[in-house]
Order: C-alpha cells, then sequence, then structure tokens
C-alpha cells in the first residue's frame, strides 16, 4: 500500500511504539481500523529536521511542531480528514478537517492537584496548560468526541462542548480467557506463584495513579502476592518478598499477564474511560476502582467491586477483603460477559466508520 493513499491521519504525542497506554492503544486501534496514518511528536520533529524540547510547558511547544508536520503533510498529500488526541496544538489552522478526541482528564487533575501545589507544581502547571490547548483546539474542531459520559461532562465544566460519545472498546479476541495449563506456563515464565491468590495493578509509579493506595494494601496484605505492571521504567525493585514488578512490558503480552490475576485494582484519582480495566474484564478478571471513567454512572456487580472515593484507602481495603471472601465461598464474578455487551467493539468500529465516510476518507 501506498504511502500517498492514506486519507486519514492520526496525531497523538507519542505511539504504540513509545509507550503502552490507553490513549496509544485506542488511537493505534482507529489507525488500523481507518486505514489511517500515526503521526508523534518524536516523528514530527525528525522530518522538520528540529530538536525535542523539554520543560514544564512541555504540551505547549509538542502540539505546535505537530501542527507544523500536519500543515506540511496536507500540503504535500491529498487526505480527507485529521483525527487527534485533544490538546494537540490548536493555535496553527489546518486545512483538512480535524476531529478531536477527548480522552485526557486534565481539568480533574488540576482540581485534585492543586489542593497538594508544593507535591505536584509541575504536574498543576503542564495540566494547567493542557486544559487550555484543549479549549483551543476544541474551538478548531469539527467534531469534538469524549470517551465516555465522565469526559463528556468533565469538558462541560471547561466550556467544551462534546458533540458526540463513542466509548472505548478492546479487541476481545486478543483479550480473552486463556486455558488453565496455559496461565499455568505463563506464571513460570513471569516468576509468579501457582499457589497464591494474584492481585495485579497496572499504572505507574506517580501519586495519580493510586500509587500510594498500592502500596498500603501490599503491605495488609502479604498473604497476596501483587504484580506490579508499570507502563514506565520507574527504576524501582520490591521490598517485600510477595511483589512482582514487570517495568515497560510488551503490549502484546498484557492478555498473558491479565490471566495470571485472580482480581485488578485500579485505584486511579481519574480516569477518562479506563481501558486497563476494561482489558481485565475482556480476560474475566475482576476489578476494584473508584467512580470514574465507564464507572461514573454505570455498574454492575458482575464485574467486581466499586469504591465511592479514590482518597478512601478503608473503602479500598474493605473491597480486597470482600472480594477474598466472595473467591473463598465460590460467589462469581461473570466481567467478560458484562463488559462485552455493554461495550461491544462493533459499536466502536461502526461509530468511527461512519465519520470518516462523512469525509470520504475511508
Amino acid at each position: 500500500m501506498k504511502y500517498e493513499t492514506q486519507k486519514t491521519i492520526i496525531a497523538n504525542w507519542r505511539n504504540i511504539s513509545g509507550g503502552i497506554g490507553g490513549r496509544e492503544t485506542i488511537l493505534a486501534k482507529l489507525s488500523k481500523l481507518l486505514n489511517g496514518r500515526e503521526i508523534s511528536y518524536l516523528y514530527a520533529t525528525s522530518v522538520l529536521n528540529c530538536g525535542s524540547l523539554s520543560n514544564p510547558f512541555t504540551p505547549v511547544y509538542q502540539g505546535r511542531e505537530i501542527d507544523r508536520y500536519l500543515q506540511l503533510h496536507e500540503r504535500l498529500f491529498d487526505i480527507k480528514l485529521i483525527i487527534k488526541n485533544s490538546g494537540i496544538g490548536g493555535y496553527l489552522k489546518l486545512k483538512t478537517p480535524v476531529v478531536s478526541i477527548f480522552q485526557d482528564p486534565y481539568y480533574s487533575l488540576f482540581k485534585i492537584v492543586y489542593t497538594i501545589y508544593s507535591q505536584c507544581q509541575e504536574s498543576m502547571e503542564h495540566y494547567n496548560s493542557s486544559i487550555n490547548l484543549q479549549k483551543k483546539e476544541s474551538e478548531l474542531s469539527e467534531l469534538n468526541i469524549a470517551v465516555s459520559n465522565f469526559m463528556k461532562k468533565e469538558m462541560e465544566e471547561t466550556g467544551i462542548r462534546c458533540d458526540k460519545v463513542i466509548p472505548e472498546t478492546t479487541d476481545y479476541d486478543k483479550f480473552k480467557i486463556l486455558e488453565e495449563n496455559k496461565i499455568k506456563r505463563i506464571k513460570r515464565k513471569f516468576g509468579i506463584p501457582l499457589d497464591k491468590t494474584i492481585g495485579l495493578y497496572v499504572g505507574k509509579f506517580i501519586p495519580q495513579e493510586g500509587w500510594e493506595t498500592i502500596a498500603k494494601l501490599v503491605k495488609d496484605f502479604k498473604d497476596i502476592f501483587w504484580v506490579i505492571v508499570l507502563t514506565v521504567n520507574a527504576d524501582i525493585r520490591p521490598r517485600l518478598p510477595n511483589v512482582k514488578i514487570l517495568q515497560e512490558i510488551n503490549g502484546n503480552l498484557m492478555p498473558e499477564v491479565y490471566n495470571c490475576a485472580d482480581f485488578v485494582v485500579n485505584p486511579s484519582w481519574v480516569e477518562s474511560f479506563s481501558l486497563a480495566s476494561l482489558e481485565a474484564c475482556a480476560c474475566n478478571k475482576p476489578i476494584i476502582m473508584t467512580n470514574t471513567g465507564f464507572a461514573w454512572d454505570w455498574w454492575d456487580n458482575r464485574i467486581g467491586i466499586r469504591v465511592k472515593d479514590y482518597k478512601d484507602y478503608e473503602g479500598y481495603k474493605n473491597a480486597v477483603e470482600d472480594m477474598l471472601h466472595n473467591f473463598k465461598y465460590n460467589i462469581q464474578y461473570n466481567p467478560r460477559k458484562v463488559i462485552m455487551q455493554k461495550f461491544p467493539e462493533n459499536n466502536f468500529n461502526n461509530a468511527w466508520k461512519k465519520i470518516a465516510r462523512r469525509y470520504d476518507a475511508l
């Protein structure tokens, strides 16, 4: 397939090869679905032959360089549609129609870190600049898409109107239930014990993703073996014998990792959707999370236990105890069936194909 034939450009800070995360995963899925070309900040700067920048307002500079690349690209090739992660650029006018995806809850995060300024000064500056970029980008976009009702509400609080909500989904053929014998082989490969209850956390070593809660749970539940999957390298080593840390693991291995777990804990302060929780459910693993992302206005007890407030450590502790109790008395969860019905892959695919056809980009 020739490069020139691609009608859709998908722009994000980084692509899936640059890091594992919900934004990267969903935009990579869109690129495959719409036969689009992914553009990252590093790719844009390599084409423009300008150096990468690092400072407290990196989103401003990165967005500018991505927009500069897009202006060059649309002069050289006949593209029909640009899909952007929200907050990229917004100050340079593009001739090609732009659809923005809102999947970064900067406003909620800003409100939280504002109360703990001394610990999160750089994060507060980052979120504040990103909120302003989201506003500018929304003004130049022809269509603003939220990934959940929570994100739609979040954007309304900043004065941004999202035209449509298209919930995220996952590849249910990839994230699925594996056979018990295969799970045993996978556990041996990762050094995970076969005779322990396995709790899993997927995230970053930062306060915003609930690391303090996980650290407390590890200490309070020593009979549980905890697998910590860090999506970026944090250069840390476990001090306790009931912990295994996996860093920068290949995304293709995540279905194997989920299948090693008995349950998954997501104590993140704020989630735009919570793709990791969805992927865990797709592998039929019950989850513990707070009322954010897709869990903000919907919950089904067959997928796990919802905690009311991310600050409520006792709530998370009680949820783990309740889950262990349910395991002991064979009280069944059925997350895969429930989540596939709630967030079917076809709904996501059809909604985005409809948008692409509107701009003759498919």
